[in-house]
């Protein structure tokens, strides 16, 4: 074999390595721009599970807030529907007893002071029921804060 062709062989060889190590290069500058894509995204994802993780433990905060505000608006019925209810009934029929009576006036007197009776204990039972409303109003806020 001649030299010179040997030569031109190396040199062939030479050049198609040399295609190949830019190849190689080239691949490699491929990764590591995708590597580092790939970097941000996963650090994009984490960022983002934080942030739904901060979601959801607010999600169950308002939750609980909510099934115990229902639970007072519950109880505000109940006081609505029961002891607010007697004394409201109460002077309704003290009152029909004011109109179908012929009793004295003693009689009729005993009978305006249950009446007041009656209107004084709607007024407490009221009272109470806004004082109740407003603590649950401000138990809100404070949870919300």
């Amino acid at each position: 074999m001649d030299s010179k062709i040997i030569n031109e062989e190396l040199i062939t060889i030479k050049k198609k390595l040399a295609f190949q190590n830019q190849e190689k290069k080239d691949r490699a500058a491929e990764l590591f721009i995708a590597n580092t894509e790939l970097l941000f995204q996963n650090e994009e994802k984490e960022k983002r599970a934080q942030e739904l993780l901060m979601a959801n433990i607010e999600l169950k905060r308002v939750q609980e807030y909510q099934k115990e505000y229902i639970e007072g608006i519950e109880m505000m019925i109940y006081m609505t529907s029961h002891q607010i209810r007697q004394p409201i009934v109460n002077i309704l029929g003290l009152s029909q007893l004011v109109d179908l009576s012929t009793d004295t006036k003693v009689d009729l007197k005993q009978t305006l002071d249950h009446i007041k009776t009656s209107a004084q204990s709607l007024d407490e039972l009221t009272k109470e029921l806004n004082t109740y409303i407003l603590d649950l109003r401000q138990k809100a806020k404070n949870r919300l804060l």
